[in-house]
């Protein structure tokens, strides 16, 4: 469930800034008493009757620059601080307001704004869990806006008044200095499981062209310790506007390569033990490489979502890319390579057999003896693959 644009009822307004946003809530980051009350019977108008829905985990929050960088707050972080910013109606001035103010003005519009955040979203997820305690709250959820988060990190422009050159001039030169900037400081959120970070993982741009994932990054692995409990949301894009495979849908988007799509699952996995994987594809569901998705998330949500542990035994195979994990009580294999492999595998101490639930059913695989006469398994994987494995 989202917290979207929490409006009196009867009225067209969103109740904190008497403006309609399309873009999310704009709930401020320092809410008042009645404010908060207001959220708080929203909720309680709702989850009671939801709450018993398996299929509702988390109530999600989204929000753009013009719901953050607001005069309301920029009001507020004045009267906190005693900071020298003036606070205008116009998004795009209060944004270069704090640029442009050097960095004693920013580093403390950060501190303050993460803050606050932190302190209403801790609220809101003792809300939530009134209702049922395994809820949980996800952070930026935006769908197909998820884009406007990581596009200053791929050279593309975003905020209104503010250019990349401005934001590494101050200093924002990637995710997580953007996301405090916005107001969330991730490392606020380290070791909570109640808090789920949403992200969009970009493989092709608008514009068909492909540019590399940023799993690898310094700053992606900050992420993905920070929420190493609370996990990540991942969405995969399965669309671009150009290119020469297969025309889908009604606005004229194609599918990306198979190679591409399952390189982007398989990647989004690996680096990122996602709690949550999406396509972002959402006009068109059942569309573009819907059978290499299935295939991903039949393994993947036998997986239980838990903090990966080492290997007990040896893995060896033809391609030299297969990886492995313990999740729980199951165990994760992946092809991370473009090519076919067989992968054998030494069974941990004590156990002898092995079964593949990758295709909903259990598959008991033929149990062998390898070089050290130790029990072990092989398994045939398509490139970028993943399988869901049990063993006793």
């Amino acid at each position: 469930g989202e917290l979207l644009h929490l409006g009196f009822e009867g009225t067209d307004y969103d109740s904190f800034t008497d403006s309609v946003t399309y873009m999310g809530e704009r709930i401020p980051l320092k809410p008042t008493r009645e404010e908060l009350d207001h959220i708080a019977g929203a909720l309680k108008n709702v989850l009671p009757a939801l709450a018993k829905y398996r299929s509702l985990r988390d109530i999600s929050t989204h929000f753009w620059p013009d719901a953050v960088i607001t005069r309301r707050n920029l009001e507020d972080f004045r009267a906190a601080t005693g900071a020298k910013v003036v606070p205008s109606p116009s998004v795009s001035e209060n944004v270069q307001s704090l640029l442009n103010g050097g960095p004693e003005l920013l580093g403390q519009w950060q501190e303050w704004a993460g803050a606050e955040r932190f302190k209403f979203n801790e609220w809101l997820l003792a809300e939530v869990r009134k209702y049922r305690p395994d809820l949980f709250v996800t952070l930026l959820r935006y769908w197909d806006h998820g884009s406007g988060l990581v596009e200053p990190c791929l050279g593309r422009d975003l905020i209104p008044g503010a250019d990349r050159q401005k934001f590494a001039s101050a200093g924002i030169t990637n995710l997580v200095d953007y996301l405090r900037f916005l107001g969330l400081d991730p490392a606020l959120y380290a070791g909570n499981a109640g808090f789920m970070l949403e992200l969009e993982a970009y493989s092709v741009l608008r514009t068909g062209r492909e540019v590399p994932d940023y799993f690898e990054t310094a700053w992606f692995k900050d992420l993905a310790k920070w929420f190493g409990r609370g996990g990540l949301g991942i969405m995969v894009h399965a669309a671009t506007l150009e290119s020469e495979n297969p025309l889908i849908f009604y606005n004229c988007v194609y599918a990306v390569p198979r190679t591409t799509f399952r390189k982007g699952l398989i990647r989004a996995f690996v680096y990122g033990n996602p709690r949550n994987v999406t396509i972002g594809s959402y006009n068109e569901p059942w569309g573009p490489r819907l059978d290499d998705f299935r295939e991903f998330a039949v393994a993947y949500r036998l997986l239980p979502f838990v903090e990966p542990e080492n290997y007990g035994g040896k893995i060896a195979d033809t391609a030299s890319h297969a990886l492995i994990s313990k999740y729980g009580n199951r165990y994760g294999l992946v092809n991370n390579g473009d090519k076919e492999t067989v992968v054998e595998l030494e069974l941990p101490a004590g156990m002898t057999e092995a079964s593949d639930l990758s295709g909903g059913v259990p598959q008991k695989l033929e149990t062998l003896k390898n070089k050290d006469g130790k029990p072990a398994v092989k398994i045939a994987m398509k490139p970028w693959a993943l399988k869901t494995l049990e063993m006793k």
